[in-house]
C-alpha cells in the first residue's frame, strides 16, 4: 500500500512542476547515483563530444535546484543532417573539469576543515557551442566553451569577479569508434584560465595570467551475455589556480587526479536496468606559497555502486541508488594520516539517492526526490514535511 502511494504522490507531484522545468538528463544520474562514465545517457556528450552524433535532436532547460540552470538544444536536423549534429547551451554555471574532492582547503585559505570541494572556478555565465559527425564508422566531436565574469569598479572592469572564479577558454575533442568489435570513445578537454582584480575579502588575491587546465577520458562499450554492457572508463585531469598576490608573489595551486571503473549495465524485462560497479581514483592538491608548502592526497579503494531503473507504467519510472567507499582515507604528505571528522572513526561516504520520472508524449521531466519523499511521502506532502525543495534537482528533455 505504502508502495502504491509512492507512486501516485510522485507522479502528481511531478505533473505539477512539468509546466515550469525543462532539461536533459543530468537529474536521471544523480537519482541512479553512479559516476556518469559508467552508464549510458545524454549527458555524457558533455564529455565524449563524439556521442553528440547520436543524441538525436533535443531541447532541455534546467532550474537551479543542483542542476547547470540553463537551457539548451542539439539539433540533428539542421542543413537536413548534411553537415553533422549542432549543440549550444547557456547555463550560469560551467561544467565542472574532474570529480568533487573530499580535501579541506589546507594553507591559508581559512576556510573549515574536510570541505567537500569540486572544480570551484565553474561560476559565471557559460556558453558551449559542440559539434559532431559521423565519417564512416568513426565519428568525431568539437566543442568550444566560454565562461566569463567581470563586475566595474572605480579603476575599470575587474575580471573574475575580483576573486577566485577565473573567466575561461576552453576547447575539446572527442573520437568515437569501433575496435575489436566494441564501440569506443576518447576525449580530451583543455582550458586556459585568466582573473584579474583584487576583492576586500581576500586581498591576497591580485590576479592571474592564466594556467592551463585538462582532462582526458576514455569508455568502451563492450556487449556481453544474458543483456549485460561492461562499460570501463579512465579519466585523468588536472586544473591550474596560480595567482599573484598583492605583492606579486606567485602563490601555486593545483588539483589533479584519476580515476578508473567499471560497471555492468543489465537490461532487464525490456526497459528496466540494473548497475553495478566500482570505481578506484585518486586526488591530490599542492599548495606552493611563498614562505611554506602545502601538499594533501585523497585515495578511493574503491568506491562501490548500485542502482535500479524500473519503468513501473509507460509514462512513470522510478530510480534508485547507493554508493560507498569501502577504503577512503586523506592524508600530509608531511603529516601522514588524517583523523576523519566523525566519531565512528571513518569517513561517512554512503549515499542514497532516489529519483523518477514522467514522460508526458514528447516531453519527459526527470527528477531526483528529497529524502522524505520515499521516507513517508504521504504524511511529508500533506504537512510541506518536505519544506522547499521536495526535488532537489529537476530536468526535462522535449524530444523531436
Amino acid at each position: 500500500m505504502k508502495s502504491r502511494t509512492l507512486v501516485v504522490v510522485t507522479a502528481l507531484a511531478l505533473a505539477l512542476l512539468a509546466p515550469v522545468a525543462a532539461s536533459a538528463s543530468s537529474a536521471r544520474i544523480a537519482g541512479l547515483s553512479v559516476p556518469s562514465d559508467l552508464v549510458r545517457d545524454e549527458v555524457g556528450s558533455f564529455t565524449y563530444l563524439s556521442a553528440l552524433a547520436s543524441q538525436g535532436n533535443l531541447l532541455w532547460v534546467e532550474p537551479g535546484n543542483g542542476g547547470n540552470e540553463g537551457a539548451g538544444a542539439v539539433l540533428q536536423n539542421l542543413w537536413g543532417g548534411r553537415h553533422g549534429t549542432w549543440a549550444v547551451s547557456v547555463r550560469r554555471f560551467a561544467p565542472a573539469l574532474g570529480q568533487a574532492m573530499y580535501l579541506d582547503p589546507i594553507g591559508p585559505s581559512g576556510l573549515p576543515p574536510f570541505t567537500f570541494m569540486s572544480d570551484p572556478n565553474t561560476t559565471g555565465q557559460s556558453l558551449d557551442l559542440s559539434w559532431a559527425r559521423a565519417f564512416g564508422n568513426r565519428t568525431l566531436g568539437l566543442r568550444y566553451q566560454r565562461s566569463y565574469q567581470s563586475r566595474q569598479t572605480a579603476a575599470g572592469t575587474t575580471e573574475g569577479n575580483g576573486s577566485d572564479s577565473r573567466n575561461v577558454n576552453g576547447f575539446a575533442a572527442g573520437l568515437g569508434f569501433p575496435f575489436h568489435g566494441h564501440d569506443h570513445e576518447v576525449a580530451v578537454h583543455w582550458q586556459h584560465r585568466t582573473f584579474q582584480g583584487t576583492n576586500a575579502a581576500t586581498p591576497d588575491v591580485a590576479g592571474s595570467t592564466g594556467g592551463t587546465s585538462w582532462l582526458v577520458a576514455a569508455r568502451r562499450f563492450q556487449k556481453g551475455s544474458d543483456g549485460v554492457t561492461w562499460i570501463p572508463a579512465v579519466k585523468a585531469y588536472q586544473f591550474n589556480l596560480d595567482r599573484d598576490d598583492a605583492a606579486g608573489a606567485l602563490r601555486k595551486l593545483q588539483y589533479s587526479g584519476w580515476q578508473v571503473g567499471l560497471a555492468g549495465n543489465w537490461t532487464l524485462s525490456s526497459d528496466d536496468l540494473f548497475v553495478f560497479g566500482a570505481q578506484f581514483a585518486s586526488n591530490r592538491r599542492d599548495q606552493i606559497d611563498p614562505t611554506a608548502t602545502f601538499k594533501r592526497t585523497e585515495n578511493l579503494s574503491p568506491a562501490v555502486f548500485m542502482a535500479l531503473e524500473s519503468k513501473v507504467q509507460p509514462w512513470l519510472t522510478l530510480r534508485f541508488g547507493a554508493r560507498n567507499t569501502l577504503f577512503h582515507n586523506v592524508k600530509d604528505d608531511n603529516s601522514g594520516p588524517l583523523t576523519p571528522p566523525s566519531s565512528t572513526g571513518r569517513f561517512d561516504t554512503f549515499a542514497f539517492d532516489m529519483g523518477a520520472s514522467v514522460k508526458l508524449g514528447t516531453l519527459t521531466l526527470d527528477a531526483v526526490l528529497a529524502p522524505d519523499f520515499y521516507d513517508a511521502p504521504v504524511n511529508a506532502v500533506l504537512n510541506d514535511g518536505l519544506g522547499t525543495s521536495p526535488f532537489p534537482q529537476v530536468s526535462v528533455g522535449y524530444a523531436f
